[in-house]
């Protein structure tokens, strides 16, 4: 579509590259804030009396708790289809038709957010709402999708085997 119909590149920004410490770096700080957003995001559900844990959720993690690589591959292809999707196509994009960065990560994170509604809870919701906004705040700023591929892939990895291990 970006090649045939935009007569663009999927990715319109140039990649930055950096030094291997300001990666190993900006892992780690995307991971701090995840998690503690996360525990915001969860702590404030909880105080409102939310508590819901998502059914197709745990459907899925029981499908993949004797293949391991299945777990793997999925979190693999989650972390490079959504980021070249949300931060790679679209989040350029919409700071070309907003005018503004701002609105545009809260559009493409709200979006980011909705595609996660199928798991069925609102934490399932807000928390990939934050991680969007996180993601595309980092893309935004620092130009390099890779770190943020590996993140999501990672993110996602110890989510799935998290989930596995309490299921």
């Amino acid at each position: 579509y970006a090649r045939k119909i935009e007569k663009e590149d999927l990715l319109i920004w140039k990649e930055k590259k950096y030094q291997f410490l300001s990666y190993f770096i900006s892992i780690i700080g995307i991971f701090i804030v995840l998690i503690v957003g996360g525990f915001i995001i969860q702590t404030l559900l909880s105080l409102t009396g939310y508590n819901d844990k998502s059914a197709r959720l745990f459907e899925i993690v029981a499908l993949m708790k004797n293949n391991k690589p299945l777990l793997v591959f999925t979190a693999l292809t989650a972390g490079i289809v959504e980021e070249l999707i949300f931060r790679g196509y679209m989040l350029p994009r919409l700071v070309n038709i907003f005018k503004s960065p701002f609105l545009a990560i809260a559009v493409s994170s709200i979006l980011f957010g909705l595609l996660h509604y199928k798991y069925g809870t609102i934490f399932n919701v807000a928390g990939p709402i934050f991680i969007g906004a996180v993601f595309a705040t980092y893309y935004w700023k620092y130009r390099n999708i890779k770190v943020l591929i590996f993140c999501h892939f990672l993110w996602d990895l110890v989510s799935l085997f998290l989930l596995l291990k309490g299921h």
